[in-house]
């Protein structure tokens, strides 16, 4: 994608990004921009940093112990990092969905509502309507909407892990970041969240980090390939998995997904 396709609509933009860990560089030098209303599929090796950039990206790295950074995260044009930004507030905008689902040990209810009840004073007409509205979101409506005063202990991990971004949706960010979604899923768990992140884009950036090249090239508009803290290519998928520039980007996707290369006619 040209640099002049990226300007348009751009709803995140990252500039000579470096973090550090203690003594360890784990990015270097990122440039990256993320347009709105557009899935992107983050894939790389583990320790790669992948992880990092995604948890910077609304500041859930400040209290890891020797965290630093150089460089900016523009976020609608104004920089993350800036001391002028309230934290929560950013957090509010820029949701986090992490490998493990993380629900509040309440009712399935009040684990959509949690966030809305921190920030805002609402009617429970209104917080009722809000909580039916983002379960449907999650594709998980049909299956709870009988037991909502449940516990939401008692879902499947499946089901939690679509709790966890229906509560993400009812404070209504603008982008969500996602860190491997569905890593401890089954299949047709994970086939639910990849069919429901499909239809969030219409309202919604959605970031995605993955180890699964098929479920990269399923849900992704655009591809970031990240290997030891450097971007080493990112383009629009098809361009990306049908004709990586990169010899390191194909060993990769070569690797990684056999299966569909075989397919593809490619190995």
């Amino acid at each position: 994608m040209s640099k002049k396709e990226l300007d348009i609509n751009q709803i995140i933009k990252i500039s000579d990004l470096n973090i550090w860990l203690n003594s360890s560089h784990v990015l270097k030098d990122i440039y990256l921009s993320f347009k709105e209303k557009m899935i992107t599929g983050i894939i790389g090796p583990s320790g790669g940093g992948k992880t990092t950039l995604l948890r910077s990206i609304n500041r859930i790295n400040d209290t890891t112990p020797g965290f630093k950074i150089k460089g900016s995260i523009l976020f609608e044009g104004k920089d993350i990092y800036s001391s002028t930004i309230i934290l929560h507030q950013l957090r509010q905008r820029i949701g986090m969905i992490f490998q493990k689902p993380c629900v509040l040990p309440r009712s399935i209810y009040e684990n959509v509502i949690f966030g809305i009840k921190m920030t805002k004073r609402k009617k429970k007409k209104v917080l009722k309507m809000i909580a039916e509205e983002k379960l449907m979101d999650a594709n998980l409506w049909d299956e709870v909407k009988d037991r909502l005063s449940h516990s939401a202990i008692g879902l499947s991990l499946g089901q939690q892990q679509r709790l966890c971004i229906a509560r993400a949706l009812a404070v209504e960010p603008k982008v969500i970041l996602m860190d491997e979604p569905t890593s401890s899923l089954d299949p047709i768990s994970s086939l639910a969240i990849e069919d429901m992140i499909l239809k969030l884009k219409e309202r919604y950036t959605v970031i995605v980090v993955t180890h699964n090249i098929n479920q990269a090239y399923k849900i992704s508009d655009y591809v970031v390939f990240i290997s030891d803290g450097r971007v080493i290519e990112n383009g629009i998928k098809e361009e990306f998995f049908n004709n990586p520039r990169d010899d390191a980007t194909q060993r990769y996707i070569c690797c990684s997904s056999n299966d569909y290369w075989r397919k593809k006619g490619l190995t």
